[in-house]
């Protein structure tokens, strides 16, 4: 399995590169949204883990961008933010396509349960 993690603290994505790899996935991560953004719309991959906050080019900005490109139901993208969602970010979101959201600090070991969960939707 292919994971993109765009995240700009890399503590967190460095967190996530280390986890995945341990369970055999092919983890790549970025820190910046416009090279995020870059990656997916050049390469495949299998899940995206998307923070909604990232300065200059935030993660509604990347889900937006694939929007208006016409390339955002071909993706599986799982928010992680550590800001509260309301209920109409959350209803916003899911209606745009997001699969999963994992706020912040989350527990590592459901995490695993969570990709596979995704990976396995249509």
């Amino acid at each position: 399995m292919k994971i993109l993690v765009i995240d700009d603290d890399k503590d967190i994505t460095e967190v996530f590169k280390i986890f995945f790899e341990k369970n055999s996935m092919d983890c790549h991560t970025e820190n910046d949204g416009k090279k995020g953004l870059e990656r997916i719309q050049n390469e495949d991959y299998d899940i995206i883990l998307l923070d909604l906050a990232i300065p200059n080019f935030s993660g509604k900005d990347i889900i937006d961008s694939l929007e208006n490109n016409g390339l955002i139901n071909r993706k599986k993208i799982i928010i992680i933010t550590a800001s509260a969602i309301s209920d109409k970010e959350h209803k916003y979101y899911v209606e745009k396509g997001v699969k999963a959201f994992i706020k912040k600090p989350f527990d590592i070991s459901k995490l695993k349960d969570i990709i596979l969960n995704v990976a396995n939707m249509p």
